[in-house]
Formats: C-alpha cells, structure tokens, sequence
C-alpha cells in the first residue's frame, strides 16, 4: 500500500502558516504585557499619594514621555483642568458601592467626627504621608493642585494619557470640594453625619444618595464625565483636612454615613407629613425588614412620595443605601426622637 506524500508547495504552505500563527501570538503577548503594564502605570496616578506620583512622573520625564518646564508659576493661570478625554482601563476588581474609612474616627454611630491626634502644625509639610488634602477651613472646602502640577505637558501619547488621567483626578477633588460648598456646607462645619443625609425630600427623590459613590459621583456632574471604576480610584490618598485633624475622603461613602443618611431621611419625611416620631412609634415599626436595592422603586429616576406611607418609606430609605432599619435605630434613635 503507498503511503501518502505531501508536495513540497503543500509543506513550504504549511510551515508558512505555523509561521504566522506563532508570530500572532508572540504579538497578542506583547500587547497583552504592553496593556498590563501601561495599566499599572496609570494605577499609580489614579490611587497614589502626590509624593509618589511625582517620582512617577519624573521616571515619565526620564523615559521621554514628559517635560518638566523651568518656571512653574508662569503656566499656573493656564493650567486646565478639563482634559480633552478620561482615559480608561479596565479592573475588574472594583467594588463602587463599598467605601469603608480606612481609619476609624472616634465616636463611633451616630456622633460628629472626632479628628483625634492628627492635627497639623504651619510648618508641616502640605502634603504629609504622602496624602492629598482637601482643606476645610471657615467652612469652606478647597482643593489646590501641587506646584509641580503646573509643569507638566505630555510628550508622547502615552505621556498625554498619564497627564490626561491624572487632570480628572485633580478635577474630581475640585469638583467634589464645590459640590461640598454648595449643598453640604453645615456638614462642613458641624461633622456631624447627619449633614451629611439629604437636604430635602426633592433631593431625595430625584438625585439618589450622597453617601453612595456611584450616586454622589452622578451629583457631581463632572465635564467631561469619569468612570464610577476611575472615581472610587481617585479616592485613594485623601483626606479631608480641618485646622485640628483629618479624615479620609472615604468616611463620606462608609456605613456609618449611610446609616446617618438613613436617619436623616426619616426625619426629612416625618416633618413633611406630619409623622410623630415617638418612641411608640419607633417601637411599633422597629421590626421592618428591607428588601435589597434591587427593587423598581428604589432605582427609579425620580420617587413620587405622595401616598408613600410611613412604613414603606422606612424600608425605601434603607434600601437606597443598604442598610438594616434595627442599625439605623441603634444609631440615630436618640436624634430622632429630638427632631
């Protein structure tokens, strides 16, 4: 019996398309490793602290991707913070709803921020443990870039992209300490929690909840807009600084303040329509159960709360910030029985 034989054109055919399928991989891995990397990159200046993203850049600098101008001070009045784009990667990894305080301020549930031994003195340095500061002063909040923020332009695209990515972050923290200005500024001064819940029931309504980030990110209406992924990023490495003290940017969106936000709610309703907030009212209603936020009328536009009754309201005040209405009791029983 013959054996069959492959024609040379058949064989130079076949070892050029084995050829081609192992140089397609070879560049799939490059770009897949290139992608990775330029991710990590772009990690650092969305999550790190001013110290490192400066020696960052510098690196940047060093591999030509940036310049550094001679006189920062002449470029400050042009200095934009409206990039032309947000630049995105994807982590899969992120969780936008849970923002926890990475310290724990004394006080606990249902108290103002106690700021402890954090203060800072003049002669520190602006940016000390290498965090950025939104400075709360005569209950105004501020945000001021770095000096070196000034000198920076990109070079190349990937510079411009690093350049691009780390604007947002600085016009998310200006954009964040106006929001703060305008529609928070007793929390501003207080640091009670409780100003942080919703001015009125409108708000309530229509805008969601300031305590949640993908809400509170929503209320902001940055242009041009930033990811929720880039945004809880963005976090990382800030504080909120008053004269004697400070606290994480993040304590807004953890689960005291939501519990808060709960409470404040409850009391916004009970003024509006007459309720009495009594502690056999408390008592009677102390038991509801909340049904998650995935329900249609906790993520609808805008709540008509005409011929919501009290109870129902409880439970949709709950599940728009996740949490237990016995917690809420636990917490803020005292402050509403006084409103």
């Amino acid at each position: 019996m013959r054996k069959a034989s492959i024609s040379p054109k058949a064989t130079a055919f076949t070892r050029s398309q084995t050829g081609r399928t192992q140089s397609s991989k070879k560049k799939r891995i490059a770009t897949k490793e290139t992608n990775a990397w330029r991710g990590i990159e772009l990690a650092t200046v969305r999550e790190c602290g001013p110290t490192i993203t400066l020696q960052h850049l510098r690196k940047l600098e060093a591999d030509g991707h940036i310049v550094f101008e001679e006189s920062p001070m002449e470029n400050k009045d042009e200095f934009e913070l409206l990039p032309a784009a947000d630049v995105e990667i994807n982590m899969e990894d992120e969780d936008f709803d849970q923002g926890q305080p990475w310290g724990e301020p004394a006080g606990g549930p249902g108290a103002a921020i106690v700021l402890g031994a954090q203060a800072k003195t003049e002669e520190s340095h602006p940016f000390p443990e290498n965090n950025y500061e939104l400075i709360i002063c005569n209950e105004v909040c501020t945000f001021t870039p770095p000096t070196w923020a000034y000198t920076c332009r990109g070079a190349t695209p990937e510079g411009e992209a690093q350049l691009h990515e780390l604007t947002s972050r600085y016009r998310t923290f200006a954009g964040i300490a106006d929001w703060l200005n305008k529609n928070r500024k007793q929390f501003l001064n207080s640091r009670d929690l409780l100003d942080l819940g919703p001015l009125t029931l409108d708000e309530f309504s229509k805008d969601g909840a300031a305590v949640v980030q993908k809400d509170f990110l929503r209320m902001l209406r940055l242009n041009p807009p930033v990811s929720e992924e880039s945004f809880s990023r963005f976090l990382n490495q800030c504080d909120f600084v008053w004269p004697d003290g400070s606290v994480p940017v993040r304590l807004i969106f953890s689960n005291d303040a939501k519990l808060a936000w709960a409470a404040q709610s409850v009391i916004l309703y009970a003024k509006k329509f007459g309720q009495q907030l009594t502690e056999k009212v408390l008592e009677k209603y102390q038991d509801i159960q909340v049904a998650r936020a995935d329900g249609l009328q906790a993520k609808s536009a805008r709540i008509d709360l005409v011929g919501i009754d009290f109870p129902s309201f409880i439970e949709l005040a709950n599940a728009k910030v996740r949490t237990r209405w016995q917690d809420v009791l636990l917490a803020y029983r005292k402050q509403m029985l006084q409103s």
